[in-house]
């Protein structure tokens, strides 16, 4: 099984919970931990060698990128509370920490940038059995880059407050749920911020129709 987090934040979110509960049927599985924040990614990395063992047969890899839909960019600035460097409303959006009534001092710093596809590439995936994103504010822009005639995805767990910007949805959001009805995914709400999409036609394109017949 092939899982990707992106947005992992310190550690403790739905992926980790889940990871957890089936470790026993895990073995041989690639997970990818992806966050921005250097901070929240070593919390989360230092969790994981706590509640994992060494030959829990899980391969794990944190990987410290700030994943957004802009090809172009090298690195992108993002943005942490110095007060609290694991919390878990830094984000690619200056404005976003305020937005949820904090206003303590915010650090810029710039890190390496990855959209979702250069990711995915450069991990060597098509396949990927489970994808995590929560990026405060950007998990729309994410999900709407993938194309999902390249890369097969029938589980995907994101956040959904801040679709079009903080507490915000809108025109991101419409063309998003409208996306995932076009590709045959079932959606539905997970706990209080959550959405899961799943897809309904679980069989990969590259198999072929003879299967099916």
């Amino acid at each position: 099984m092939n899982i990707v987090n992106i947005g992992c934040g310190p550690g403790k979110d739905e992926c980790f919970f889940f990871l957890k509960a089936n470790e026993k049927f895990l073995k041989g599985s690639n997970v990818f931990m992806v966050d921005a924040s250097p901070a929240s990614l070593k919390s989360s990395q230092e969790l994981y060698e706590k509640f994992f063992s060494n030959d829990c047969g899980i391969n794990f890899r944190f990987l410290n990128y700030a994943v957004s839909d802009d090809s172009q960019a090298e690195s992108l600035s993002f943005y942490i509370p110095k007060n609290e460097p694991t919390c878990g409303l830094s984000s690619l959006s200056p404005s976003h920490l305020s937005n949820h009534g904090r206003h303590e001092e915010v650090e810029e710093v710039r890190i390496p940038a990855r959209t979702a596809h250069s990711l995915f590439d450069e991990l060597g995936l098509t396949h990927i059995d489970r994808l995590y994103v929560d990026v405060e504010g950007w998990d729309a822009k994410i999900l709407l880059s993938i194309d999902f005639k390249k890369y097969f995805i029938p589980f995907i767990l994101f956040e959904h407050l801040h679709l079009d910007g903080s507490f915000s949805k809108g025109e991101l959001a419409d063309a998003l749920f409208e996306r995932l009805k076009e590709k045959e995914y079932t959606t539905a709400g997970f706990h209080e911020w959550n959405m899961i999409a799943i897809l309904q036609d679980l069989y990969t394109p590259d198999w072929g129709d003879d299967l099916l017949r």
